[in-house]
Formats: structure tokens, sequence, C-alpha cells
């Protein structure tokens, strides 16, 4: 991704941003479903490693840092039906491209030396299940598949 922003939409005008934007906007909505609800043990165990590990960037309520971190509640690729792309996030972390603008790429770091992957599914369905956000819960196989896919990739 921070490719894709240093070496292409950061280039973009501003009329190209603009009908992107409205391009964007024009597509339809996804027809979600309501999920399952996590159990009280899997959320009180991903609060309790939200609160640790994630809030003192994100927020406690899941806000963010204007300019620096981003916000969790509300977020489309955190409530995605399909896990990967937070479970890539939690597992190997990632880091903003720095623009001319905002010259310090903010990172976050990897949390796969750290957490099993109980505790990452746990984490991952508590941020998607909390703040308004409506997405399934995240299962420890869900991780154990996303961490071995990961060993796989050479980047």
């Amino acid at each position: 991704m921070a490719e894709g922003i240093a070496q292409s939409s950061s280039k973009l005008s501003d009329v190209d941003l603009r009908a992107l934007a409205v391009y964007l906007k024009d597509q339809p909505g996804q027809n979600k479903e309501t999920p399952t609800a996590a159990s009280t043990g899997v959320m009180k165990m991903g609060v309790a490693i939200y609160t640790d590990e994630c809030s003192a960037c994100h927020m406690p309520k899941g806000t963010g840092m204007p300019e620096m971190f981003p916000s969790l509640a509300g977020t489309p690729s955190v409530q995605q039906a399909d896990p990967t792309s937070i479970l890539r996030v939690i597992l190997r972390g990632t880091r903003s491209v720095a623009t001319d603008e905002a010259p310090t790429g903010p990172g976050m770091p990897s949390f796969g030396w750290l957490l099993t992957d109980e505790q990452v599914a746990a984490v991952a369905t508590f941020i998607r299940q909390s703040w308004g956000n409506s997405a399934p819960p995240v299962s420890a196989s869900d991780v154990a598949s996303a961490r071995q896919s990961l060993v796989e990739r050479s980047d």
C-alpha cells in the first residue's frame, strides 16, 4: 500500500482525486447481515489485549489520532467479511508512507511474535464488533491460516 501511495496516488491531481471519490461514493453498499456476536470470554480477552497493546495509539474508543493513527471505529477494512486485512496488519504490522506534507510515516509494530492465534482472534474480533463496527468474529483457525500464508509470502 505504501508503494501505491508514494508512487501513484500521492501524485494525482485534485481533479483526478475528485473523480475517484465520486466513483467510489457511487458504488453500491454491501448487503450486510448481522454477524454472530462473539462470546463474552472472547470479548473480555480482546478488550484486555486492545487496552494493553492498541489503545495508546488507536484510543480507548477506537477513534485513532487524526493525521497520525487511523480510526478503527466505522472503518470498512476492519468490517470486511473476510478478516485477512486486519489479521495481516495485526500479525505483520504496517508503515505509512512519508509524503512531502507528512514527512514522518507512522507505523504499527508487528504483534505476530507476541500474541497467540487465540489472542489475535480475540483482539481482532473485539475491534470488529466494537464502537458500532459489525463484522463476524475471527477464529483462531482463521489466524493460523493467515499466519501460514504470511510465512509463505516473499514480501
